[in-house]
């Protein structure tokens, strides 16, 4: 065996081009994906629709979390659901948040339904209502994110979920 393997090498000693491929390929493959290749993903492109897009945009500006990785393109409060996937087919942006109109809940969870219903229409009938709150995100919107970019839609799906857990 140790024959073998002393002639081997003799081989490779002896043809320069081989020896080269041994040497020059990896090392030019780490400088290619070392430094040219580059997977991360520093922003994720937004288009905001529906009925709530203004004041969702709005949100997310204001939200650090979302501030950092986001960038609204568009906010199109005239357009829907429908118009989601004709968003994302034309890769207008790399995600599409439908913002449905949801109504406002107590801070009591609706304990009292007689509570609830004077705190949404604004009348007290002699009792003290809580003040309204807003629904979680995951219950306010729908994102569709493009998936034909992997590293895009995965970066994507990080965001909304984070931001999903901190509105929860």
């Amino acid at each position: 065996m140790r024959a073998l393997i002393v002639k081997e090498f003799r081989e490779l000693a002896r043809d320069r081009r081989t020896l080269a491929m041994l040497i020059v390929l990896p090392v030019l493959l780490l400088v290619i994906f070392g430094y040219a290749a580059n997977f991360s993903i520093d922003r994720i492109s937004v288009i905001v629709v529906g009925p709530e897009a203004t004041s969702l945009a709005r949100e997310l500006e204001h939200n650090k979390g979302a501030a950092d990785d986001l960038t609204i393109v568009r906010v199109a409060p005239s357009e829907g659901k429908a118009d989601a996937t004709r968003l994302l087919r034309d890769q207008d942006a790399d995600a599409v948040i439908v913002a449905n109109k949801v109504e406002a809940t107590s801070a009591s969870d609706g304990a009292n339904s007689a509570n609830s219903d004077s705190a949404t229409s604004g009348t007290t009938s002699g009792t003290t209502s809580a003040p309204l709150s807003q629904p979680p995100l995951s219950e306010r919107v729908h994102v569709y994110i493009d998936g034909s970019g992997l590293f895009t839609a995965q970066a994507a799906k990080e965001v909304f979920v984070r931001l999903a857990a901190q509105d929860a």
